[in-house]
């Protein structure tokens, strides 16, 4: 085991595997001064490098490699034989082999086995699709399942019912499993009827204009910055927001 300085000096290969937040600061004091002349610098979602957060150095080949799943996730089904769908990117190839490492690099993490897969993208739609998401369906669901346990045990719904109906169960993540393997709409024929009919007429209710407004507004505020200066002054000032 080496400290990150003597890591760094010792290989050509470096995948930046830390928080988003911690990253320029080790790649500035511990990576950038000791990394190779023609070093390859893998990144694991687009952030810092769309950002210019990091801008390494002209020599260094930069590739990504961004598993769509938690990293646990990419562990298990590693170690199951089994592939995991990831974006992938070149972003700087001074020596014009940074696509074929980057294939390499995929096939031996695994991507091309079964239930895998590695769709060319760039860094700046992994950021955009990626905090996208966190800005809308997965923070939208976190807080419709709030105001839902709110309504229903208002209703007399006792907690322990609510909370196994919205999560608790596993139902959420069979479902999840169905969308992949069936389509998101396509799914549905798994559902009763009467849960069909209900989901195709009360879901676009909550649609409204105003929420498609927001949502562009989101997606343009990720693209131009203003989230990542946003996100960079609460690191700068202690978390205030954030804890």
């Amino acid at each position: 085991v080496y400290d990150i300085p003597e890591a760094v000096k010792k290989s050509d290969i470096i995948f930046l595997l830390i928080p988003d937040e911690i990253q320029k600061n080790i790649y500035k004091n511990h990576i950038e001064p000791n990394i190779k002349i023609g070093a390859t610098l893998v990144f694991a979602s687009g952030y810092n490098y769309f950002y210019g957060f990091i801008r390494p150095r002209s020599d260094i080949t930069v590739l990504m490699t961004a598993p769509r799943m938690i990293g646990w996730g990419v562990r298990d089904v590693y170690v199951n034989d089994q592939g995991f769908p990831s974006l992938v990117a070149v972003g700087q190839d001074p020596n014009n082999n940074g696509y074929s490492i980057l294939m390499t690099l995929c096939d031996r993490l695994g991507m091309f086995r079964k239930g895998g897969c590695a769709v060319l993208s760039s860094f700046k739609e992994e950021t955009l699709v990626d905090l996208l998401s966190e800005h809308s369906w997965v923070g939208v669901m976190l807080y419709s399942f709030r105001a839902y346990y709110d309504v229903a045990t208002e209703l007399g719904a006792s907690p322990a019912s609510v909370i196994l109906e919205l999560y608790a169960s596993g139902e959420l993540a069979e479902i999840a499993k169905s969308m992949r393997d069936m389509g998101l709409f396509n799914q549905l024929k798994t559902h009763s009827r009467t849960s069909q009919y209900g989901q195709l007429t009360r879901g676009p209710l909550y649609i409204t204009d105003e929420f498609k407004k927001t949502l562009k507004n989101e997606a343009i505020n990720i693209l131009n910055g203003t989230f990542a200066r946003e996100w960079n002054d609460e690191e700068n000032n202690g978390y205030i927001v954030y804890n």
